[in-house]
């Protein structure tokens, strides 16, 4: 995740507590209005690039030879494929999509201002990751943010399961997830997918994995309010953790470090 996706994180927050819930219509609106103007200026002022404008003329030939290699890296794609299963099975973006509705159940009353709050911590993690990312390696963020998101799920299942009043245990465990997060697998999934595969075949093959991912996330954001209603908040949370915990031993096992590597 970039420090401009991050930033643009912050901003939709803060419009959302300014506008407030009686003018959700508005929060909504302000957003399309910024895809159209991003839109627009993209259609007036970005050219296209010099290698899609080289390939342009072997685009089908290298669509199936893009086929072909990608069963001869078979084991590349396969771990960039594991990395999209394994972001996807933190349970990341449900939580961070239904970061209000978690601290209403926790209790909170304003859990609209707290959202502000989870933007920074968004924004801050992003941050890190930028300054560490090839100073500390790809695979040391991914295991330790995988670790500290582990800790988060574990957080918010005790805080739901075994306190009266979950507060600010949940509020802790929540940002503490989401700084995790942002300080790993946020930025880092692409970025270890993409300098996996080899250039030959890293537009089709990181595209199959975002798919994936996004199909992933998909299925878990729209079953979540049925699992929480149905399994409770600290089961749910706590199967969300043993997921982490296979994502943390999939990455210990089979992500290489791809720091410095040169780009095949």
């Amino acid at each position: 995740m970039s420090e401009y996706d991050a930033r643009s994180w912050q901003a939709a927050y803060l419009i959302a507590f300014l506008l407030g819930d009686a003018l959700w219509r508005w929060t909504v609106g302000v957003a399309g209005g910024a895809a159209a103007l991003q839109a627009l200026m993209a259609a007036c002022v970005l050219e296209e690039s010099p290698r899609w404008l080289d390939s342009i003329h072997t685009k089908e030939r290298r669509a199936g030879r893009a086929t072909a290699l990608l069963a001869c890296h078979w084991r590349e794609f396969t771990i960039a494929s594991g990395l999209a299963l394994a972001h996807g099975a933190t349970g990341a973006n449900a939580v961070l999509y239904y970061s209000r509705d978690v601290l209403q159940r926790a209790g909170f009353s304003q859990p609209l201002a707290l959202s502000l709050g989870v933007g920074f911590v968004k924004f801050l993690g992003a941050l890190t990751s930028i300054c560490l990312v090839d100073q500390q390696g790809r695979r040391p963020l991914l295991l330790g943010g995988t670790a500290i998101m582990c800790a988060g799920h574990v957080g918010l299942s005790l805080s739901f399961w075994a306190l009266p009043t979950p507060g600010v245990l949940a509020l802790g465990s929540l940002l503490l997830f989401i700084f995790a997060w942002n300080v790993s697998w946020a930025g880092l999934m692409l970025t270890v997918a993409s300098e996996l595969l080899p250039q030959q075949v890293r537009g089709i093959g990181v595209g199959l994995i975002y798919a994936l991912y996004w199909l992933l996330s998909f299925c878990i954001s729209q079953t979540l309010e049925s699992t929480l209603q149905s399994l409770g908040e600290g089961v749910t949370f706590a199967a969300f953790g043993a997921m982490t915990a296979v994502a943390f031993c999939f990455v210990w096992k089979y992500v290489p470090e791809t720091n410095g590597v040169g780009l095949a």
